[in-house]
This record gives structure tokens, C-alpha cells and sequence, in this order.
């Protein structure tokens, strides 16, 4: 047997964090191992498993951060669900930053539970029941009621007809009790929250969420400096989430 090809599982343990977040930074694949062992031999057990196919890695070209995804080898090694869809290299970037995001928001008390994209096409049930597939879909509880909240992170503008839409359908859907809107930066943002006024009025507010974070595509993203409008109010991301 090549011994080039032997895969240690023990080292497989420390990557099941990418089975449910898909795309992980390397020191977050390192706290979620819970590795006993250096920061620096974690590297290279990192490199190891990317020599064998097992994992590949990306580079985020704004903060330079190595961000680590599973091969389809590697998916099949770790026992992920065949035929979920696979990462694409063009939303690389979009889909590390939706987990990055949602990783950050369940350090706080209201935010309980994550499901990503990729775990809700899963679910045969779920466009019958929701409709709308988010970039992840956000159970919490604030002052003793419970939630469900759609997540859409905004990177681009798109257009206006084809966001206005997805929002109408938002507004119509009584699946979902919020849906929280985020963005890297005021232009967008200004845009989006201008149209949704003129179209939908400021009672809109009282479901969409919307906030932006002008570090997240920086080295030193702080979850903790988005802005929130929320019910025609500048609100902290602190206070709404926060119980």
C-alpha cells in the first residue's frame, strides 16, 4: 500500500467542522478541532490533508486569509451527504463570508441555531414549507418569543427589479419573521434601503433587518461594528441580539 495515500483519521476528527460550515479560515478549522497541539503543527497536518485531495484551499483576497473546503474526496471520507451542491470558485468569496458572518452571530445570546444553504436544499421538505432559499436560515429567541430568520449577504448590487422581488416574496411569506440583510459597505446599503422605502414603505422595517459592517472585508473584521437599521431605528447589533 502507498503510504503517501493512508489518511489518519484521527487527523479526519480535526476537519468535520467543514461537514456542517462548508468553508472555514484555518484558525477557525483550528479552534473547532479543539487540536491539542500547536497552532503550527496544525499547519501541517492542514498541508497533509491537501496533499492527499482531501481538502483544497483558498486565499480571500482582501484579508489574505487561507480559507479550507472539502474535496469531493474528502466530502465522501467525512461521510457528507452525496449531491449536495458543490462550491463554486466564483462564490468562494460570498460563501466564506456568509459563514464567517453566521459563525459570529451565534456567539450572541439570541442567535441559537445556523442552517447554511447548503443544509436546507438538503431537506426535501423545505422549499415547500419556505419557498425562499436564504444564504442561511437563523433560529433565535429574544425576550421569551422565538424566530426564524432568513440571512442574505449583499456583496454586489444587483439589480433593482430582480432584489425587489426576492423581497416582496420576504415581505409576502409567513414562513420567516425576519430577514436580515447585510453589507461591506454604505453604497449598497443606502441603495437597497432607499428603493425598499419608496416600494414597500418604512412598515417594511418591521420585518427586514438590514446591516452593514465596513471591516468585513478587512484583516480585522469585528462582528461587533455593524450598523443595524431595524424598525425606522439605528439599533446595536449588541442590544438586538444580545437578549
Amino acid at each position: 500500500m502507498d503510504k503517501s495515500l493512508f489518511v489518519n483519521g484521527i487527523h479526519l476528527n480535526y476537519i468535520m467542522s467543514l461537514k456542517k460550515w462548508r468553508v472555514l479560515n484555518l484558525k477557525s478549522v483550528f479552534k473547532e478541532s479543539q487540536y491539542p497541539g500547536s497552532y503550527s503543527t496544525f499547519r501541517k497536518i492542514i498541508t497533509s490533508l491537501e496533499s492527499k485531495n482531501l481538502i483544497k484551499s483558498y486565499q480571500d483576497p482582501f484579508s489574505s486569509k487561507k480559507y479550507l473546503f472539502l474535496t469531493e474526496h474528502g466530502e465522501a471520507y467525512v461521510g457528507a451527504k452525496e449531491g449536495r451542491p458543490a462550491l463554486s470558485n466564483e462564490t468562494l468569496l460570498h460563501d466564506s463570508k456568509v459563514v464567517e458572518i453566521c459563525m459570529l452571530l451565534t456567539d450572541f445570546p439570541a442567535i441559537k441555531e445556523v442552517e447554511l444553504e447548503h443544509q436546507l436544499v438538503d431537506r426535501t421538505s423545505f422549499k415547500s414549507t419556505y419557498r425562499i432559499c436564504p444564504d442561511a436560515l437563523i433560529h433565535g429567541e429574544r425576550k421569551g418569543q422565538k424566530f426564524r430568520m432568513a440571512f442574505e449577504l449583499e456583496l454586489t448590487q444587483k439589480t433593482k427589479a430582480k432584489y425587489l422581488a426576492k423581497i416582496q416574496q420576504y415581505l409576502d411569506s409567513s414562513a420567516y419573521d425576519y430577514v436580515f440583510y447585510f453589507f461591506p459597505g454604505d453604497g449598497v446599503y443606502a441603495s437597497y434601503k432607499e428603493h425598499i422605502t419608496e416600494t414597500f414603505s418604512e412598515k417594511a422595517f418591521s420585518k427586514i433587518i438590514m446591516g452593514v459592517n465596513q471591516t468585513l472585508l478587512t484583516k480585522k473584521f469585528d462582528i461587533k461594528k455593524t450598523k443595524i437599521h431595524f424598525q425606522n431605528k439605528e439599533v446595536d447589533i449588541e442590544i438586538l441580539f444580545g437578549n
